[in-house]
C-alpha cells in the first residue's frame, strides 16, 4: 500500500520556488505581498532567502537495509516536502504519483532526467537487507539440502530457482532471473 503524502498546492509552489530541471536545484524566488502580508517579513525573507537554495538534507533509514538514503526537504508554509515531489509538481503542472523514483539511485540527485514515475517495480532497485549472509541477493545457503538455494521474488511471489553445489552457480542463476524480469543493474548494490 503506498504511503499517504501531502498533496502539494502547486500553485503555492511555483510561486515561491525556481526549479532547474538541468541540475535539479531548489531555490527561493523573492515573495511580495501578494504571498505574505506582512511588509518586514516580505523584507527579511527576501533579503536572506531570495535566490539561495532551498531545503534541508536528512538521513533517512529503511528497517532490514544496509544503506541510510539522503533525501531534500523543503519546508513551505507549513508542510513539508521532499524536493523532488515539489520539482515534480513544478516540472509537470501535476500532483507527483505517490512514488518517485531516482534513476541513478542518488535522492540528491533532482535533474529532471534522473526522476521517473515510480511503481512496485522500482523496489527491485533497492539494496540488500541487513540479514543478508552470502553478499548475493537472493542466494543462500540451506542447511537442509546442504547447497546453495537461489530465488526471486516476482509479483509479490517468491520463486525458487533451484539448489546448486555452489555459489557462483547460485549466482548465475539468480542474475539471469533478474535479467529475465527486467531487474535494474544497480539492484543490491
Amino acid at each position: 500500500m503506498p504511503r499517504k503524502v501531502n498533496p502539494i498546492d502547486i500553485e503555492c509552489v511555483k510561486a515561491r520556488i525556481n526549479y532547474d530541471p538541468e541540475s535539479g536545484l531548489l531555490t527561493w524566488k523573492e515573495i511580495d505581498h501578494s504571498i505574505v502580508d506582512d511588509n518586514a517579513y516580505v523584507e527579511y525573507f527576501n533579503k536572506i532567502h531570495a535566490g539561495k537554495p532551498c531545503g534541508t538534507v536528512k538521513r533517512t533509514h529503511y528497517k532490514g537495509r544496509k544503506t541510510d538514503y539522503h533525501f531534500i526537504y523543503v519546508r513551505v508554509g507549513r508542510n513539508n516536502y521532499l524536493a523532488h515531489r515539489i520539482c515534480w509538481a513544478i516540472q509537470t503542472g501535476e500532483q507527483p504519483p505517490p512514488t518517485i523514483d531516482h534513476i541513478d539511485g542518488n535522492a540528491l540527485n533532482n535533474s529532471w532526467s534522473n526522476l521517473r514515475d515510480g511503481t512496485v517495480l522500482n523496489y527491485r532497485n533497492l539494496s540488500p537487507k541487513s540479514n543478508n549472509t552470502s553478499g548475493i541477493v537472493g542466494v543462500c545457503w540451506s542447511k537442509a539440502a546442504n547447497k546453495w538455494s537461489a530465488t526471486i521474488r516476482i509479483n509479490g511471489v517468491r520463486k525458487h530457482l533451484g539448489t546448486f553445489e555452489n555459489i557462483k552457480d547460485a549466482a548465475r542463476a539468480r542474475a539471469d532471473a533478474e535479467s529475465e524480469h527486467g531487474f535494474t543493474i544497480r539492484y543490491g548494490t
